[in-house]
């Protein structure tokens, strides 16, 4: 008899309770192939698009305060529409990466209400881009929602959000060698207390180090099938996750997010533009806990021939901790 199947766009709109809309703007506007990667401007202008912020309040005079706001950001919007709920989405956005003092309590207000709604709205968009096969689209989106997270840019200063690391503080850090947050993660703490002394207070260097050894610190290995496969042939490769971090966190340092939120991360299977398996993981807690070992599956190409792939660990809620490995397949 007959049946009825949701399609896969159905499918993510339903999960993450999004207009029918949303997933169709976002399946039209991303891309990857035959086009260069989308930049991080243009996938948050996209996101800013989303019906979910159709009602975002634009009060009275506000496409002026708008145009301020704009003109104190780096990414462009359009200015002749100022006046947008989306556009004014997009500045709030931004001005949440840049740390920017809002312009008035309404904005204030404004901005949970669009982080309320941007990070299922994101997580949609990586789905939709990873269903489309689409690597570059998926891993700037993973990008957007670690900036969403943690309110900084990509680029931005790495270390400005720890307890006690102001400009001075991240200047003695660098004039040791120490510019992101992996290298603190695994740096010896009597090392970092005696760089960190002069410039930060005991108290607030002490809750340094005990965050230090809470944030995850991961492993990644990735084992290609234990012999060659035939072409067309469906594969799967193993990958251990491990953690080193001594301590457990019970939700992602996450200070300039107004809520609480459980750190998750993103396995990844690409090669060049194209992307081949996503699953969304929980990295071991500590390194008390058993190292997580999951799979990904992957039809084999129709050439006989060795083949390199990049595995990609990347978290929903840090910038900077991601990992990358390499693994290769023998098709017969």
């Amino acid at each position: 008899g007959l049946g009825v199947e949701p399609l896969p766009l159905g499918q993510v709109a339903s999960h993450y309770y999004l207009q029918y809309t949303t997933v169709a703007l976002f399946h039209a506007e991303l891309h990857d192939v035959d086009e260069p990667p989308i930049a991080l401007p243009e996938l948050l202008r996209i996101l800013a698009e989303a019906s979910e912020f159709d009602e975002l309040p634009v009060r009275h005079n506000e496409e002026h305060v708008n145009a301020a706001l704009a003109g104190t950001l780096p990414w462009p919007v359009d200015e002749r529409a100022l006046d947008s709920p989306h556009v004014k989405a997009q500045l709030l956005l931004q001005a949440h990466f840049a740390g920017a003092t809002l312009p008035m309590s309404d904005y204030v207000t404004d901005l949970k209400s669009v982080l309320d709604q941007a990070l299922r709205v994101l997580q949609a968009m990586v789905d939709i881009a990873a269903d489309a096969g689409w690597l570059h689209s998926a891993l700037g989106a993973m990008h957007l929602t670690q900036m969403v997270s943690q309110g900084r840019f990509l680029d931005g200063p790495q270390l400005s959000h720890l307890p006690g690391i102001d400009g001075p503080a991240e200047a003695a850090l660098a004039a040791c060698g120490l510019r992101y947050l992996p290298q603190l993660i695994h740096a010896d703490a009597r090392e970092l207390t005696r760089t960190l002394s002069r410039h930060v207070q005991p108290k607030l260097l002490a809750d340094l180090n005990a965050l230090l050894v809470s944030l995850p610190a991961t492993t990644l290995v990735a084992e290609p099938p234990p012999h060659a496969v035939a072409v067309g042939a469906e594969c799967a490769f193993g990958v251990t996750v491990g953690a080193t971090n001594p301590r457990m966190r019970r939700s992602a340092h996450a200070p300039a997010f107004p809520k609480a939120r459980a750190g998750g991360w993103w396995l990844v299977l690409g090669e060049g533009e194209e992307l081949f398996a996503l699953k969304r993981v929980t990295a071991p807690a500590s390194a008390r806990a058993p190292p997580l070992k999951t799979e990904l599956l992957l039809c084999a190409p129709e050439e006989p021939g060795t083949y390199t792939y990049d595995v990609y660990l990347v978290s929903d809620s840090y910038i900077g901790l991601d990992q990358l490995t390499t693994v290769t397949l023998v098709v017969v």
